[in-house]
């Protein structure tokens, strides 16, 4: 039987193990070797230090990411690819911001009479909820890719034995990725690349095949402003940031982000220099479809007054979104606001615990929550105010589109939250820190001013479509520093903000 102290030692190492702190993990292992775990450990270790050698503190996996990317640098595999084509790649076409984001812009892209073709690229479609925007994408038309469905045959590691010793180290998700990712770049060839959804894989990937430009859009703030324990930061925070830092070495990679702030931000974390590997890639609002969208009087069909005041909310019900501040903020209004009703607009894990508080709280005659819908301009539509209350935001794609129907909105100041608005004309901001209570006083005032709320709603439409209409955003402004994502012509894209 393993006594105390070397069942703590094993526990103290399984951390370390799990977080890739793999010297700590060493010396912990080394004094329970007799433990059959231990000792697979003790292998696996060696095996990675014998690779990626011993200079420094043994990080993993960023080791063996040091390892590819030097491999790719020593490369000098050239890359045919065909002319004036662009891979997008999204994690799935699940109910939620990016995605549609995505579909929004591969419309414009598909439409774009410089662009030859446009792959779009998914990881998976399968899962529940994982195609939730692919009719909207097949009105396109374009056929979604699965890259998670190619053959993982990567022909470098066949005639690389350090690159093959070196995949077969990496975790699973990681090579995987890597693997089926390079296989599909191989059989469509595009031109540049735009990753979501921080799929650092993929990236990788880009730079073993040496795609000669690609970018990874990062849609919200660092990992390292996230709420998370010290496991998930090591595990997830610090292989990215190494990541990211190793690939900006290398002159075809870009970062890009939706906002000013988040582009900072992401500057900040990385700790480079050179600014021109950042971008602003404002989100897009498809300000046609979403006015195409209308078509239903939803205040009468849900029985509300056509002079109550309604309080709204777009937004995935996962605690990032806050929605129990929501709610909280919700019941406050209502005490004060008799007649006022309300909307929550979307699904997840928290979709059954909001509906249990507001009966337990007698809001639940008053709140109307659909889950994810397809006809969300009708629900646009019947709000008198679209509050959002975030942990954190990159952008907030659900203001922009609330505006561009000419609702005014309310938001915590967090990210680039005060970028989606024109403050203090379209909507207004509060104090990242605001209680339920203060929120609730604000969305009381703006109730009490109809005459605010109806010279935002003339503004709204306008400052969308003047700053995220979707030619704008992908075409960028017609003088300046140049487009997002531009043909120079038929032999390769320009030098411009996004790629």
């Amino acid at each position: 039987m393993a006594s105390e102290g070397s069942r703590g030692d094993l526990e103290a190492a399984e951390l370390h193990f799990k977080r890739g702190q793999f010297d700590q993990a060493r010396a912990c292992y080394a004094r329970c070797q007799s433990d059959p775990v231990a000792a697979q450990r003790l292998v696996f270790i060696a095996q990675v230090e014998a690779l990626a050698g011993s200079l420094g503190e043994l990080l993993y996996p960023e080791c063996l990411i040091d390892v590819l990317l030097d491999e790719c640098a020593a490369s000098t595999r050239a890359w045919e690819s065909q002319p004036s084509t662009l891979m997008t790649v999204c994690h799935s076409l699940a109910a939620g911001g990016a995605e549609r984001q995505t579909v929004t812009v591969l419309k414009r892209l598909a439409a774009d009479a410089r662009i030859a073709q446009v792959f779009p690229v998914f990881r998976v479609l399968d899962e529940p909820g994982g195609s939730f925007f692919l009719p909207m994408l097949r009105e396109v038309p374009l056929d979604p890719i699965v890259f998670a469905a190619q053959d993982p045959n990567l022909p470098q590691a066949e005639t690389n034995s350090r690159l093959k010793a070196c995949m077969d180290l990496l975790p699973a998700q990681l090579r995987r990725d890597i693997r089926q990712f390079a296989a599909l770049l191989r059989r469509h060839r595009p031109q540049a690349v735009h990753i979501r959804h921080e799929m650092a894989g993929c990236a990788i990937a880009c730079a073993l095949e040496n795609v000669p430009r690609f970018a990874i859009h990062r849609g919200t703030l660092p990992l390292d402003r996230w709420n998370q324990n010290a496991t998930q930061l090591t595990r997830l925070a610090r292989p990215r940031r190494h990541t990211y830092q190793r690939l900006l070495e290398r002159p075809g990679f870009v970062m890009t982000a939706p906002s000013r702030a988040c582009r900072a931000a992401d500057r900040e974390w990385l700790e480079w220099l050179d600014g021109t590997r950042f971008r602003t890639i404002p989100n897009a609002v498809d300000v046609q479809a979403l006015s195409a969208e209308r078509g239903r009087d939803l205040r009468g069909r849900l029985g509300i007054a056509q002079d109550a005041f309604v309080l709204g909310g777009v937004f995935r019900l996962a605690p990032v979104k806050r929605p129990a501040l929501w709610m909280e903020t919700a019941l406050l209004v209502a005490d004060a606001l008799p007649d006022a009703r309300f909307v929550l607009v979307g699904d997840g894990a928290l979709f059954a615990e909001l509906e249990r508080f507001a009966h337990r709280h007698g809001l639940a005659a008053r709140l109307h929550m659909p889950g994810a819908v397809h006809d969300i301009a009708d629900w646009y539509a019947i709000m008198d105010l679209n509050l959002l209350v975030s942990e954190r935001e990159g952008f907030a794609n659900v203001l922009a589109e609330g505006q561009a129907l000419g609702i005014p909105a309310l938001a915590i100041d967090v990210g680039g939250v005060g970028e989606a608005m024109e403050v203090g004309v379209t909507g207004r901001l509060l104090a990242d820190d605001a209680t339920a209570q203060q929120i609730a006083d604000a969305v009381e005032s703006i109730a009490d001013d109809p005459a605010w709320r109806d010279a935002a709603r003339r503004a709204g439409p306008t400052f969308v479509r003047r700053k995220f209409r979707a030619d704008i955003c992908i075409q960028g402004p017609a003088r300046g520093a140049g487009t997002n994502v531009r043909l120079a012509d038929r032999e390769g894209f320009e030098p411009s903000n996004g790629y």
